[in-house]
């Protein structure tokens, strides 16, 4: 994630980015690595130990949906072989990383993480998240009682069993949409001088135009969910 900050840092006025409205967001694993980076970029210790060069710019705000956030639970599932999700995780990442015990501490957000340091983050997530909403909670219960502010959402349906990351899985909900907009309009908040303009003129998604058999399937399986992405969040696109 830091190498494409400053790839962003770079090429910026290459490719007309500006780098005063940069943002992160991740979803699930991604999320906890989101919330790891807002920590990295505001603490010269992390950023020693993790050997990184932060860029010019601060990073406009970050978004979370449905994070992870215990990696020390992950640790604990290392060499576990009970057919849960998250022994299935902890044993492809390996001994390597989560037998290490200066990773694993170092990759805790519950000891990186200190009021004085982190920045806000946009939390979302559901109840009938199955993978990860405990986790998601702890994050915010956590990051409440260290007195952080940061805004914590969380979405309910009497239709749709919401489940993981919701929003990204099932566009066309109506509480997805819902969440979508909610992201959208926390990100203009960020944003006052920008206001309306930056919205996008409503575009359909794309499906994947590729079969699975295809030399190029996956490349064109990332592009794609990365134009849709772009579409659904209303961010402006920067090609």
């Amino acid at each position: 994630l830091n190498a494409v900050l400053l790839w962003v840092d770079a090429h910026a006025d290459e490719y007309g980015l500006d780098r005063e409205h940069v943002f992160m967001s991740g979803d699930s694993a991604g999320g906890y690595f989101v919330t790891l980076m807002a920590a990295v970029l505001n603490s010269k210790e992390l950023q020693d130990y993790y050997q990184i060069t932060v860029p010019s710019f601060e990073v406009k705000g970050f978004i979370l949906t449905c994070p992870g956030s215990d990696i020390p639970a992950l640790a604990a599932k290392l060499n576990v072989d009970d057919g849960s999700t998250s022994a299935n995780i902890a044993n492809r990442i390996g001994e390597a990383v989560l037998g290490n015990e200066d990773i694993v501490n170092h990759a805790d957000l519950f000891s990186i993480i200190h009021a004085d340091e982190f920045p806000e983050v946009y939390i979302l997530t559901t109840p009938d998240d199955d993978v990860l909403y405990s986790e998601s909670l702890k994050l915010h219960e956590f990051l409440a009682e260290l007195g952080i502010e940061h805004f914590y959402q969380e979405y309910y349906s009497e239709e749709n069993h919401l489940e993981h990351v919701f929003n990204i899985g099932h566009v066309d909900w109506v509480e997805s949409i819902e969440a979508n907009d909610d992201i959208i309009a926390y990100l203009k908040s960020k944003c006052p001088e920008i206001g309306d303009n930056a919205s996008m003129i409503p575009v359909p998604l794309k499906a994947v135009e590729a079969a699975p058999e295809d030399a190029n399937y996956y490349e064109k399986v990332i592009e794609t969910e990365l134009y849709n992405l772009r579409v659904i969040r209303n961010i402006p696109s920067a090609y």
